[in-house]
């Protein structure tokens, strides 16, 4: 609670703030020209990996590649030009993931989508982005994919319920070539990726999802179930981060109902007579920047803050 106090979660301003950031960060900026260092760097990354606790790598040449291209110039207009992709739309800037297609959904009689979900190519969803929405305006993200071959892809996801929207009518493109945007989270070039995709987990490898986000947009607190790097390739995210060990004071939806994994809590006016224990709940957060990339492993608790417009790019690759 101190945390939300001292930074509400609805405040994206531009303000020099003290966070609560307890990740150990590995900084290849520091190990320029110096191989016996990257080396050096390189096994301690793993010594982490294998411990399955979260950290950052800041200042990965290959990463900085990408995210420089993409903040020059028109390069992400010319890039994603008049492809369609699935966008999702929230009447605020609370975004609540969902999901009735699985076959273990028990959807509720009374259960209402807190998103609406919405082609857009990325003019379309930038001239929204760059709209200055207040909190209770709509706000949006585009996701693009990139799947591993044999893997079912973005063109039919999430469809179930949908007919006779336009959703359900719009063919969505593919974004393969996010593989060759990024080779650092490409399994079949292990000499770019050897980092960020556990050579032990390859076969679990779930491709490359990008989202794109807004001003003020939030992700609400969940967990996923794979380990995830996660890239921030322009723009900044502020991430809250959580042990699973809090799980008993996050409140989280039941197995199988359309929103599980999330939690109940609204972290911008939590209800403490409600959910008398999340004072408990002990996080961290970190502020995540254009180059910057997140080691969050299984069932880590999440809760992201989209601090201006930015994008954002994770690749899975199995669980712990």
């Amino acid at each position: 609670m101190d945390m939300l106090e001292q930074w509400p979660i609805d405040d994206v301003t531009d303000t020099e703030r003290t966070i609560h950031q307890g990740l150990c960060v590995f900084d290849f900026g520091s190990a320029v020209n110096n191989l016996t260092a990257q080396v050096a760097l390189q096994h301690q990354i793993r010594t982490y990996q294998r411990a399955e606790v979260p950290f950052i790598i800041r200042n990965d040449d290959k990463v900085l590649r990408t995210a420089e291209r993409w903040n020059h110039g028109d390069y992400m207009d010319q890039l994603l030009s008049s492809k369609i992709y699935r966008g999702e739309i929230s009447p605020t800037n609370h975004m609540m993931y969902w999901n009735i297609n699985s076959k273990w959904t028990k959807v509720p009689e009374d259960f209402k989508r807190p998103t609406e979900m919405h082609p857009f190519t990325f003019a379309e969803w930038k001239k929204l982005a760059n709209s200055g929405a207040a909190f209770n305006e709509e706000h949006a993200y585009i996701r693009m994919d990139a799947c591993e071959e044999g893997r079912p892809c973005d063109s039919s996801y999430r469809r179930n319920g949908m007919a006779g929207t336009k959703y359900a009518t719009t063919q969505i493109d593919n974004a393969d070539f996010w593989f060759d945007e990024m080779p650092f989270f490409d399994p079949n070039r292990p000499d770019e990726s050897e980092l960020y995709v556990m050579a032990a987990q390859k076969q679990y490898h779930r491709g490359i999802q990008c989202r794109f986000g807004m001003a003020g947009l939030i992700a609400e607190n969940h967990f996923d179930s794979d380990r995830n790097f996660i890239a921030v390739l322009g723009g900044e995210r502020r991430y809250i981060l959580g042990h699973p060990k809090n799980c008993p004071n996050m409140y989280l939806y039941p197995m199988h109902h359309p929103m599980e994994r999330h939690s109940h809590i609204d972290w911008s006016s939590p209800d403490l007579e409600k959910f008398p224990n999340f004072p408990s709940t002990t996080v961290n957060e970190v502020v995540l920047q254009a180059g910057d990339v997140l080691y969050l492993p299984t069932h880590w608790f999440h809760h992201i803050v989209s601090l201006n417009l930015n994008y954002q790019c994770n690749a899975r690759s199995g669980s712990t």
